[in-house]
């Protein structure tokens, strides 16, 4: 588990990390431009700013593979503001609160 807080050095599975940091056979961490950067083996790379910015950058292997805050990856922007119970959502702010989760959901 990778913690990032913008007042404390971030960690990795608990433990004190300096940036930039390699977890050896899955990832590597950097920083760039203001962003920590999570890039995976699997081709998934996570950019967040400490505060209230998340970016995911996903290869083309995802395509047609993918659900939830970051839309279907289709092709098609459209289609993808879709809620958990697979309608679709009639508003940003609807969609948004649909995937929230609470902390402690996440371990």
């Amino acid at each position: 588990m990778l913690t990032v807080d913008v007042h404390s050095p971030s960690q990795v599975n608990g433990t004190a990390v300096s940036i930039p940091h390699n977890i050896l056979g899955l990832a590597s961490i950097s920083q760039s431009a203001g962003f920590i950067v999570v890039d995976t083996v699997t081709n998934v790379e996570v950019q967040y700013d400490g505060r209230s910015t998340v970016l995911v950058k996903v290869g083309p292997e995802y395509a047609n593979r993918l659900c939830g805050m970051c839309g279907n990856f289709n092709g098609n922007m459209m289609d993808d503001k879709v809620l958990p119970s697979g309608q679709t959502a009639r508003s940003d702010t609807e969609f948004g609160n649909s995937w929230k989760t609470e902390n402690n959901d996440l371990r």
